[in-house]
Parts: C-alpha cells; structure tokens; sequence
C-alpha cells in the first residue's frame, strides 16, 4: 500500500513538474466537485457541479486531451439541461444518444472503455430524475465505475479524485 501512495506521489510531481497549469485545474475541479457533495440543496449541487466541469474543461485544454475535452464538453452540456429539463424524458433521451453515439465513435475496443459509457447513462438519470440523497448516493456508484476504469486504465489523477469523491 505504501509503494502505491509513493508511485502516486511520484506520478503527481511528474504531471504537475510536465503541465503545472493544466493540474492546477483539475485540482481546482476537484475541490469544487467534491464541494458539491456537501451542499444541500440539489440546484446549487449542480451549479457548483458545472462551474467544476469548467475547470475540467480546461485541464483537458492544457492537457491536449481531445477525447476527454468532448466528453467532458457534453457533461457540461447534460447539468445544463438538467436543470433546466428536470423530469423530461425527451432531452434525457437526447443526452443519453449523444453520449452513446460519442461513447461508440471513441471505443478503442477494450471492453473497460464502456464503464465511462455507462457511468454518464447512470448519472444521467440521477440529474434527471432523482433529488437529495438518492441522487448523491447515485452519484456515489458512478464513482466506483470511474474507480474500476481509472484503476485500469492508470489514471492517478482520476484514482485519486474518486478515492476522495
């Protein structure tokens, strides 16, 4: 366990040392999503949720991350229509097929880059149609999905956002 928190050290020093700005966003998109969590009322969640996509959003920018930069482009576009859509089943609908659509046209054909795809579908539903504490706990398995695919894909940095989420 050691060795893991020393090769995550050393892998964390590296990207801030290689991209500075770019990891000071996602640092920055990580303390404002996981603040989200503690906020009560579920439209300013998701407002606080969105302002933290933007800060992904840039990370993905300095990082030169063109897949990441849709996905996370149409995240955005999703807590957006959730609040204003609530319940609609139309542009849930709408949501869900440009994400399948995205999710078939960036499939790299290993079987764990589905788990983003279904991670969106779930929390898709929760935006939509669930509210407090069922919408978090939702949230909360989505990010067992994003844990399952960044610990096989290596991504420390999204390792560690979801340990902490």
């Amino acid at each position: 366990m050691i060795d893991f928190f020393i090769q995550a050290y050393t892998e964390i020093a590296y990207l801030f040392n290689k991209d500075p700005l770019g990891q000071t966003f996602w640092l920055i998109a990580m303390v404002i999503w996981i603040s989200g969590f503690l906020v009560h009322n579920d439209r300013t969640t998701v407002k606080i949720f969105i302002v933290s996509c933007i800060f992904w959003i840039l990370h993905f920018v300095f990082l030169e991350n063109i897949g990441a930069l849709i996905a996370t482009s149409i995240w955005l576009v999703r807590l957006v229509l959730s609040l204003k859509y609530q319940k609609n089943i139309s542009i849930f609908v709408g949501i869900i097929a440009v994400s399948a659509a995205y999710g078939i046209y960036s499939f790299d054909g290993k079987i764990i880059s589905v788990l983003p795809l279904i991670a969106t579908a779930v929390s898709s539903y929760g935006f939509f149609f669930l509210e407090k504490i069922r919408l978090r706990m939702l949230l909360g398995i989505v990010s067992l999905l994003w844990l399952t695919y960044h610990l096989n894909t290596g991504s420390i940095s999204g390792i560690m956002n979801e340990i902490i989420v």
